[in-house]
């Protein structure tokens, strides 16, 4: 399974033969991927579900792609996991999953709005569960910020064996330092040619801060140029 937005798949559906290549090669990398992290989180001790947070030290570095393929990579071997978007400024999440109207999630729940089993879902081109991000809210990082959060993130734990959760860039706001506190251990996500070396430095350096466990960083695009096409990106964060 992978993970892409819906244009990008369109414009590589041109070439089936050079697309599947592509696919089994990325599929074997996210493996290695998983298995490394399966070393790094061996010393842990959770009677509850792993949390791991995806972040970057910039946008566009495809920390939703890594998020999204790792979470099948994780339940291809067995485990039941869940994805969550907590980027309720930029949610992408959905638009890789669904081409249809945006649906409750994250932010309804914290909000009171809803509650949170109604609004996880399993997608049928999904072998995990998904809690979108919701309705865009006018205070994203007060309601990222309130005691309910780590309620809401032992309850989820306790029905799954992995929850990933998808964050906006590490500095760029606050909530991101904050959520830290909840999860198991942080991945960072870094692009070949793209991601400022400062930059992963600040990133490193404010999580360390944070006490954060920072299990490893992933780079994209490492291997070789054929697979840049599918991280290529023109989105900017905008942040208000």
């Amino acid at each position: 399974m992978y993970f892409k937005k819906i244009t990008d798949m369109i414009a590589d559906s041109a070439d089936n033969g050079q697309l599947q290549k592509k696919m089994q090669f990325i599929q074997e990398s996210y493996k290695n991927v998983r298995a490394n992290l399966l070393f790094a989180l061996a010393g842990t001790k959770n009677e509850k579900a792993k949390i791991l947070m995806f972040t970057s030290a910039e946008q566009g570095d495809g920390k939703t792609t890594t998020c999204l393929n790792q979470a099948a990579a994780f339940a291809d071997a067995g485990a039941k996991v869940l994805v969550v978007d907590a980027d309720l400024r930029r949610p992408r999440m959905e638009r890789y999953i669904y081409s249809e109207k945006k649906r409750k999630g994250l932010s309804d729940v914290l909000g009171g709005f809803a509650d949170v089993e109604d609004v996880i879902v399993k997608p049928t081109n999904c072998n995990f569960d998904c809690l979108f991000s919701g309705s865009i809210p006018p205070n994203p990082s007060e309601l990222l910020m309130l005691e309910i959060v780590g309620d809401l993130f032992e309850k989820l734990a306790e029905h799954y064996d992995y929850i990933f959760v998808d964050t906006p860039p590490v500095g760029i706001v606050s909530e991101t330092l904050y959520l830290t506190q909840f999860v198991t251990g942080v991945v960072l996500i870094a692009k070949k040619r793209k991601t400022h070396i400062r930059k992963m430095q600040d990133a490193v350096a404010s999580l360390n801060f944070a006490h954060a466990n920072i299990l490893g960083i992933v780079l994209n695009g490492s291997a070789d140029s054929t697979s840049r096409t599918y991280y290529r990106s023109k989105d900017k964060y905008y942040y208000y």
